[in-house]
């Protein structure tokens, strides 16, 4: 069985999304399979900066965000609409585990 990390686009303590998540995750052990909620206010990370990324590196708390995905065979998102758009959390939260830090799992799209 495929193992799943589920999280919320949104930090939010009530988030309708957090909430869905959680209840994804449930069903997903209800069926059988194995699955991670992950709360992404847990995890702060700096808005996503090259210049930031190339003095510092990519933040300590996207590293091991990033290597639960690594971890994981798929990923479910409950995420809110901003502006006809994703949350900004969940875009920044893209952005840096995106990145390649050298490993030659993330992109380079400088």
């Amino acid at each position: 069985m495929a193992r799943i990390l589920v999280f919320a686009g949104s930090a939010r303590r009530d988030s309708l999304n957090k909430k869905l998540a959680r209840v994804a995750a449930q069903a997903v052990r209800d069926a059988g399979g194995e699955a991670t909620f992950v709360d992404l206010d847990e995890f702060p990370m700096p808005v996503y900066h090259g210049d930031l990324e190339a003095s510092e590196g990519m933040p300590e708390n996207g590293r091991k965000l990033r290597a639960l995905f690594i971890e994981h065979d798929a990923i479910l998102i409950a995420s809110p609409e901003n502006n006809q758009s994703i949350s900004s959390l969940l875009k920044n939260t893209i952005d840096w585990l995106s990145r390649d830090i050298g490993d030659g799992k993330g992109a380079n799209n400088g």
